[in-house]
């Protein structure tokens, strides 16, 4: 491939304006996307050394600009060959700082191409530039760390060996952790860990590299655990997923503890834990809570209500009422945010449904509205100021079409809560059977969860 070969050539690590202005653009639309990032650990990311990051691969794109935007500046990322294949895409890629990687399936001669890819990685360290790297090799969209590929061990041992083993290489270790991987508006969790000295393995390097590289693979596999929720088991999975919906936030409760990302993230990891070494010592000891939660979850999705509203309980009639009337009152500017936003929110959202891996769905949704809004505003601003007189109110105009989008789109998801509320209502009166019997079934999984962890 000529086309990567010389692009490999030139200095990826430079950024160009238009890199600069498309990069604070989208920093500043990611944090609209989701409505809370939450970072730790940014202490942990070595200064003045030459760093790869390493994340678990659980939400596409989304997770490679997570490492962007953690870090706060120009990052370049490594991404299989096959899809440089067009020059388009291939100077796309390039130009965001992306380079390619062969591996085996691309056929033993394209593997020799990788040296050039090794070269240009070393010149990128030597510069400082991270590079950032997903070692899982492909998404899922579960929490669960998946066994990590070769390749970031043997780029970061080339890497060395192209700077006499001069470069003092670290990786950083990055857990990302998402409330919903298909939604805007969610919360992202960051969490970088304590960094890996490649100049520590060195020694068993140049004893026996395979070995060197098996041994920081696992290093790496294990300085991951700590940062993620992993659910171990893929047999038990979606009853470990679901205890831990229900649980965490009991235990938030008898803690006192505030439900926020980080605090949420901390008690979940714990059940976690605790449910991964239930399953390795007795795995039926799971047997009786996954019927109930099958059961309980078919009701939930039957009449089409959220585990927090039964949680909770109490839905007041006066406080729904008040909800209700300030949703009537906000509604001019709800519908003023929605006509001037509709068109760039909703169609990636159509567009990104008609792919059938839902992982996909926010990373489309994010890349076309990125550049919709973009286009869009500039379009009404511009038909608006033909149409209309006045400085002032033309910069008002242009102002209001971010903030109302923005209320617009949690007075929705607002309103959602409401009609949930409203629905939750109904069944307890027109429906005591059903609705005692999802209130006992909860409880039920609770108390078992509670026998659980006693007996463990």
């Amino acid at each position: 491939m000529p086309l990567i070969r010389d692009m490999n050539e030139t200095k990826i690590y430079r950024p160009s304006i238009g890199y600069y202005l498309l990069y604070y653009y989208s920093y500043l639309y990611y944090h609209i996307f989701y409505r809370w990032v939450t970072i730790t650990g940014r202490e942990n990311i070595p200064k003045n050394t030459p760093v790869i990051f390493a994340a678990n691969h659980q939400n596409a794109l989304m997770d490679a600009l997570a490492m962007l935007y953690a870090r706060k500046g120009k990052v370049v990322f490594l991404a299989r060959a096959d899809i440089f294949k067009s020059k388009f895409i291939a100077r796309l890629l390039h130009f965001l700082k992306i380079m390619p990687v062969y591996r085996m399936r691309d056929g033993y001669e394209a593997l020799g191409q990788n040296e050039e890819t090794f070269d240009n990685a070393a010149n990128v360290l030597k510069h400082n530039t991270p590079i950032a790297m997903l070692p899982e090799g492909n998404h899922a969209g579960f929490k669960r760390l998946r066994p990590l590929k070769k390749g970031i061990c043997r780029i970061a041992f080339m890497a060395e060996e192209r700077s006499q083993f001069k470069l003092n290489l670290h990786i950083v270790p990055v857990g990302l952790d998402y409330s919903n991987y298909f939604n805007a508006g969610e919360r992202l969790l960051i969490n970088f860990g304590k960094p890996i000295k490649i100049a520590d393995y060195l020694p068993l390097y140049h004893e026996n590299p395979q070995r060197a590289i098996s041994k920081l693979r696992d290093d790496i596999a294990k300085s991951l655990k700590p940062l993620m929720i992993d659910i171990e088991n893929e047999e038990l999975y979606n009853t470990s997923a679901g205890i831990i919906e229900v649980y965490y936030h009991e235990v938030l409760t008898d803690r006192k503890l505030r439900n926020s990302h980080r605090n949420r993230f901390a008690v979940q990891q714990e059940i976690s834990a605790k449910l991964n070494k239930i399953i390795i010592a007795n795995p039926e000891m799971l047997n009786g809570i996954s019927p109930q939660l099958a059961e309980y979850r078919s009701l939930l999705e039957k009449y089409n209500i959220r585990d927090w509203l039964v949680r909770k309980n109490n839905t007041s009639i006066p406080r729904l009422a008040a909800g209700i009337l300030l949703t009537l009152v906000l509604l001019p500017l709800h519908i003023y945010g929605m006509l001037f936003n509709y068109l760039p929110y909703h169609l990636p959202v159509i567009i990104s449904r008609k792919v059938k891996d839902r992982v996909f769905h926010s990373s489309i949704h994010f890349g076309m509205s990125l550049f919709m809004y973009l286009i869009y505003y500039l379009i009404l601003i511009i038909i608006f100021c033909l149409l209309v007189d006045g400085l002032w109110l033309k910069i008002g105009f242009a102002l209001s079409l971010p903030f109302t989008g923005i209320f617009a789109f949690y007075n929705y998801r607002n309103l959602l809560k409401i009609i949930g509320k409203i629905r939750f209502i109904r069944l307890s009166i027109n429906d005591k059977n059903t609705f005692a019997n999802i209130i006992s079934l909860r409880q039920n999984i609770i108390d078992q969860i509670n026998k659980l962890f006693n007996r463990s």
